[in-house]
């Protein structure tokens, strides 16, 4: 309703409340603020899970001990005694390393725009999230949700720069900070949540395993306790509050859209769209 009042409000101020401004109006607002943030998610998460997939090949290959690495070397001494010319298998390993390489970066660069580009040419989108349904701002509401975590929920390319830190020694850059504000991310995650669920109670079935996802990543029982009564229940309180205030504002008095929304698609019975 409130993107939708503010459009309204704008078109009474600057005279342009025409006929079509008002019947197609929202229309154009829910495909910039829906839609359009829903694609960016899209191609945001994509782009994660690439990385997630560089992080897991990165982490299996450092997996070997610095015992095997000595064992190595000694095999290419004794070769080298032995007479074998080892420069040439180096080589080749050096160009199939590089090969592999410039492979990965052109799939994790070209990828996220695929996924983007489906998302924007899908025609169910462009036929459902422009609509002024509370179901489409809930799907933007979880995609930034899950925008905001995904490096901790889908893999973060940082932990295997530490794992391969760790298996070969050099030194690498630090954490990012990226990596030391998850508490805060997680906090802005479900805040938004909240609001998502205040619209629509189906939002519970993807934050409640996400917060326990998220949880179950902290360093002791302690701190996973704290996770989900902190970033978890308490932020999404404080967004469910927040959108019920906003709906006292507009509907003029208190409503609680998620209880109507329970009502009709569980209690009645109504959401395979037949009346009964």
């Amino acid at each position: 309703i409130l993107p939708t009042f503010l459009l309204y409000v704008l078109a009474r101020w600057f005279k342009a409340d025409t006929t079509w401004m008002i019947a197609r109006g929202p229309l154009v607002v829910n495909a910039i603020c829906i839609s359009a943030v829903t694609d960016i998610g899209v191609w945001f998460i994509a782009r994660q899970l690439v990385r997630s997939d560089r992080n897991e090949a990165i982490d299996s290959s450092s997996t070997a001990k610095p015992n095997d690495w000595v064992g190595k070397s000694e095999d290419r001494q004794q070769a080298h005694v032995d007479g074998a010319d080892t420069l040439v298998p180096k080589k080749k390993q050096r160009q199939q390393q590089e090969e592999r390489g410039d492979e990965e970066r052109e799939t994790e660069f070209a990828l996220p725009w695929w996924c983007l580009l489906c998302s924007v040419g899908s025609w169910f989108n462009g036929y459902a999230l422009v609509r002024t349904y509370s179901n489409c701002f809930e799907t933007a509401l979880l995609t930034c949700s899950i925008v905001l975590v995904a490096p901790e929920l889908l893999g973060s390319a940082t932990n295997g720069q530490i794992a391969l830190q760790q298996a070969h020694g050099p030194p690498l850059p630090q954490p990012t900070p990226i990596s030391r504000n998850k508490d805060l991310r997680s906090s802005a995650a479900f805040f938004v949540g909240g609001i998502s669920t205040a619209i629509r109670f189906t939002s519970l079935a993807a934050y409640i395993p996400m917060g326990i996802l998220l949880a179950l990543q902290t360093r002791n029982q302690y701190s996973t306790i704290r996770f989900l009564f902190a970033c978890c229940a308490l932020f999404g309180l404080a967004g469910l509050a927040a959108a019920t205030i906003v709906d006292r504002l507009m509907f003029g008095f208190w409503a609680f859209p998620l209880l109507g929304n329970f009502h009709f698609n569980v209690l009645q019975g109504k959401c395979d769209g037949r009346i009964r």
